[in-house]
C-alpha cells in the first residue's frame, strides 16, 4: 500500500458496463446519482434522476442490470410526476424498495416511501406507494432524503428533513417506522430547534440492536453556519446526543465496520454550513476521529455518500470532484487512516468517456469488486456504471 499515494495500482481496473443516453436502450435514463444494490441473484439495481429524452425534468427511472451490462428500464416515473431517488435501493423479499423526497404528484410534493414487485407470471414490475408524506398536520411529515432500513425486528426505518418536532415544525426532521405488511406508518423520534435537528442521511443499527445516525443542525442554529451532531436511538425511542465539534456536515448514513467502529464522509456543506470534507471513524460511544481531509491537491473533492468496506478491511469511497482529471476519484483508505491512495482518476485519459462525478455510493459486488454510477460523462454525457476490479 502506497502511503498518500496519487498513483493507480496495475493489477487494478476500471471498466464501463453502461453508457447512459448512448442509444443501446431506448430512453434509459440520465444522471444516475445514487449507488447500486445487488440482489441475491446477482443482478444489480439502480436510478436516475431524469430520463434520457428528458435530461432535466427530475423523472427518473429504475434500472436492472446483469452482471455483464445488460441493462433494463424497470420503471419510468410520469415525466410531470417529480419523483426520482437520489439514494440506493433497498433489495428485501423479492422486493425494491426506494424512497422519493418529493411527489407522489406536482400536488402532493413531500415524498414518498415506494416498493416495485416483479409478477412471477408475466415479469411486469409493479409500482406500489407504502407511504405519502404529507406535509402538514399533524405531523408536517415530509422530505425523506436517506432511504429506508431493515431493522432486526422487521420494521423498516427512515428519516425526513421535516416535521417531527413538539410542536412540529417545517424542517426539523424525524425517525420513523413503517410496518412490514400493513405499512402502517409511525413517528419513532422527532427532532426539535431547540435541540439537534434535520437528518439527511439514512440510519444505520449497529451490532448492539440501536440506530445511529446523524444530524445537519444544531440548537439556536437559525443561521445555517453551524454543523450537527451524532445520535444514538434506541428502537424505542430514546436518544443520545454525540456533539461534535469538527465541522462534519454529514449527507451519507454511517457504516459500521468489523471492527465495531462507524465510518462515513462529510461533505463540503449546504446551505451556508461551514465543513470538512473528510472520512472520519466514530465509536459507538461518539469519539470522532478524523482519518484524511480532502483538498490536500489532487486527492479528491467534494465528497459524497459513504464509504463501504472491502474484502481487505480496507474502506472505499469516491469524492465527486477532484483528482489529476478533475472529475472526482476512487480513493482506498485504511480504517486508521495512516495509508490512502487514489484507485482511479475520472476524467484523466486513461479510460475512455470513464464518466464524470461520481455521487453514490459504492458497493462490493458477489465478486469482490467495486461498482459505482457517475452522474455525467459517459460515450453520450449523461452518466455511466462502472466495474471496478480490485487488484487481487
Amino acid at each position: 500500500m502506497i502511503l498518500f499515494g496519487y498513483l493507480s495500482p496495475v493489477n487494478a481496473q476500471l471498466t464501463i458496463l453502461h453508457n447512459f443516453g448512448d442509444g443501446t436502450v431506448a430512453n434509459d435514463g440520465a444522471h444516475p446519482r445514487a449507488g447500486l444494490v445487488q440482489s441475491p441473484y446477482g443482478n444489480f439495481f439502480g436510478s436516475t434522476l431524469d430520463q434520457a429524452t428528458a435530461p432535466s425534468t427530475f423523472a427518473g427511472t429504475i434500472f436492472k442490470m446483469s452482471r455483464s451490462g445488460v441493462l433494463q428500464i424497470i420503471q419510468s416515473f410520469a415525466p410531470t410526476s417529480g419523483l426520482y431517488t437520489t439514494q440506493p435501493l433497498l433489495c428485501h423479499d423479492g422486493k425494491l424498495i426506494g424512497v422519493t423526497p418529493f411527489g407522489p404528484s406536482p400536488t402532493a410534493p413531500s415524498g414518498t416511501v415506494f416498493s416495485l414487485s416483479q409478477s412471477p407470471t408475466t415479469g411486469n414490475w409493479k409500482l406500489s406507494f407504502w407511504h405519502n408524506f404529507t406535509g402538514g398536520a399533524p405531523d408536517y411529515d415530509g422530505l425523506p432524503l436517506g432511504n429506508v432500513i431493515l431493522g432486526s425486528d422487521g420494521y423498516f426505518y427512515g428519516t425526513t428533513g421535516a416535521g417531527g418536532g413538539s410542536p412540529p415544525l417545517l424542517f426539523d426532521g424525524a425517525v420513523y417506522k413503517l410496518a412490514p405488511k400493513t405499512h402502517a406508518f409511525t413517528n419513532v423520534y422527532g427532532f426539535s430547534r431547540s435541540g439537534n435537528f434535520q437528518p439527511h442521511a439514512a440510519l444505520v443499527q449497529g451490532t448492539d440492536g440501536n440506530f445511529y445516525g446523524s444530524t445537519y443542525y444544531i440548537p439556536g442554529n437559525s443561521t445555517p453556519t453551524q454543523w450537527g451532531a451524532f445520535f444514538k436511538l434506541t428502537p424505542g425511542g430514546q436518544i443520545t446526543f454525540y456533539p461534535q465539534t469538527l465541522q462534519l456536515a454529514v449527507e451519507g448514513p454511517l457504516i459500521q465496520a468489523s471492527d465495531g467502529n462507524f465510518y462515513g464522509m462529510s461533505g463540503e456543506g449546504l446551505f451556508g454550513i461551514s465543513s470538512t470534507p473528510s472520512v472520519f471513524s466514530m465509536t459507538t460511544s461518539g469519539v470522532v476521529t478524523i482519518l484524511h481531509n480532502f483538498g490536500q491537491g489532487t486527492d479528491g473533492a467534494f465528497p459524497w455518500g459513504t464509504v463501504v468496506q472491502g474484502p481487505n478491511g480496507n474502506l472505499y469511497g469516491t469524492t465527486s470532484a477532484g483528482g489529476t482529471g478533475g472529475k472526482g476519484i476512487i480513493f482506498e483508505i485504511s480504517t486508521d487512516g495512516t495509508s490512502y491512495t487514489i484507485l482511479h482518476n475520472f476524467g484523466d485519459g486513461s479510460v475512455a468517456n470513464d464518466g464524470e462525478h461520481p455521487s453514490g455510493t459504492l458497493i462490493v459486488g458477489h465478486d469482490k469488486n467495486l461498482y459505482g454510477t457517475t452522474e455525467l460523462g459517459g460515450s453520450a454525457g449523461l452518466g455511466t456504471v462502472f466495474e471496478f476490479r480490485l487488484a487481487p
